[in-house]
């Protein structure tokens, strides 16, 4: 049950990511809460299921972490918007990859 209340919550985040095309502040800020969010989802499946959740948790996390950083260090808009796009494509992959995970792996 708690699975299926975690999975409809990546669910939305998707949702919400798909939406931040374009790289431009209101966007960024979206997408870095739809991150926030999701790492605290992916810790809490982690402390449940550590086995299933552990490649999230110390790799997914960490890639899109770095994704963000880049775009904050960086002054040119050319390779913001190159790196947002990075991060937005890393943060929906793991999103869907975790959501396939729940429903193959844990709901069985």
């Amino acid at each position: 049950m708690k699975f299926a209340q975690e999975k409809k919550k990546l669910e939305t985040l998707s949702q919400t990511a798909v939406t931040a095309d374009n790289f431009n502040d209101q966007n960024f800020d979206m997408l870095s809460d739809v991150y926030r969010e999701y790492s605290a989802i992916v810790t809490d499946l982690y402390k449940k299921e550590p086995n299933i959740f552990g490649n999230f948790r110390n790799y997914s996390i960490p890639e899109i972490k770095d994704h963000r950083r880049s775009i904050v260090k960086i002054d040119s808009l050319e390779y913001k918007n190159e790196n947002y796009k990075l991060f937005k494509e890393c943060l929906e992959q793991s999103i869907e990859s975790t959501i396939d995970y729940i429903v193959n792996y844990v709901t069985h």
